[in-house]
C-alpha cells in the first residue's frame, strides 16, 4: 500500500514539473522584429563620351537626265563603324546632332545642287546596348564586346524562359530617322532624356543619298559633323 501512493505521489510532481517549463518556453517566443538599413553613394566613373560614329561610302552610281539618282546602302555594306555613345552612370540626357556639309569636288570647283542623305534606323542595329563578354543577348537589343566578361552589373532584365539578357524599354535611347539636306542644320539622330541612355549604346544606319537630276559626274564627298550634346534638343 505504501508503494503504491508513493509512485502515483512522484507522477504528480513531474506533471506539474513539465507543465511549468512548457508555459516558461511558450514566453521566450514572442515574435519580434528589427530593421536595419544598406546604403551607398554612386559616383559616375567619368563623363559622356561620343566613341565612334560612321562614315558612308555610296558605290559609284550613273545618273539620269531628267530623273533623281537614289543610291542605298544598308548598314552591313556600308558603314566603317557604328555611331556609339557612352554613359558612365550620369543622370543627365545626352544627344547626338548630325549637320551634313555641301557635297562637292576635291577642288571645290563643283558641288551637288540639292542633294540631301536620307537615313533610317536600322531595325536589327536600332538603340543596342552593349553587354559586355556575353552572346546571350536579344537580337536587336543588346550587342557584344569582348572588353569583359562581367554581366551581372549590367542594367538589363533577365528572361529565364529564354535565358536572355535584354535592356528594359525604358532605358534605352531614342534612334530619329530624317532626310537631312545638304548645308542644313544639325539635327537629333540620337538621344536619351534625364535617367535614360546608361551605359554602352550603339545604333546603326540603312542611308539613301538624292542626287536631284542636272548634276554633273564627278567625284564628290561632304563632310559629316557628328555632336554630342548633353541634353536633347527637342
Amino acid at each position: 500500500m505504501f508503494k503504491r501512493i508513493l509512485q502515483l505521489s512522484f507522477g504528480f510532481v513531474i506533471a506539474i514539473a513539465m507543465s511549468g517549463a512548457l508555459n516558461v518556453h511558450a514566453a521566450d517566443t514572442d515574435t519580434r522584429t528589427a530593421t536595419t538599413q544598406a546604403s551607398i553613394s554612386l559616383k559616375a566613373g567619368g563623363n559622356i563620351t561620343l566613341d565612334s560614329a560612321p562614315d558612308f561610302d555610296f558605290p559609284s552610281t550613273t545618273i539620269d537626265a531628267d530623273h533623281e539618282t537614289n543610291p542605298k546602302l544598308s548598314y552591313s555594306d556600308n558603314q566603317s563603324d557604328v555611331l556609339q555613345v557612352t554613359n558612365p552612370g550620369l543622370s543627365d540626357g545626352w544627344s547626338v546632332t548630325l549637320q551634313v556639309g555641301r557635297f562637292e569636288t576635291a577642288n571645290g570647283s563643283r558641288y551637288l545642287k540639292g542633294a540631301s542623305l536620307d537615313l533610317s534606323s536600322n531595325d536589327k542595329f536600332a538603340g543596342a546596348g552593349v553587354l559586355k563578354g556575353t552572346t546571350n543577348y536579344d537580337a536587336g537589343v543588346a550587342t557584344t564586346s569582348n572588353n569583359t566578361t562581367d554581366t551581372k552589373s549590367e542594367p538589363v532584365d533577365y528572361d529565364t524562359t529564354t535565358g536572355k539578357y535584354s535592356f528594359p524599354a525604358n532605358t534605352r535611347p531614342l534612334v530619329q530617322s530624317y532626310n537631312l539636306p545638304a548645308e542644313g542644320d544639325p539635327i537629333d539622330m540620337f538621344m536619351a532624356f534625364p535617367g535614360q541612355g546608361v551605359g554602352i549604346w550603339q545604333t546603326a544606319f540603312d542611308a539613301t543619298l538624292h542626287i536631284p537630276a542636272g548634276n554633273v559626274e564627278g567625284s564628290y564627298k561632304a563632310d559629316l559633323t557628328w555632336t554630342l550634346t548633353n541634353a536633347p534638343t527637342i
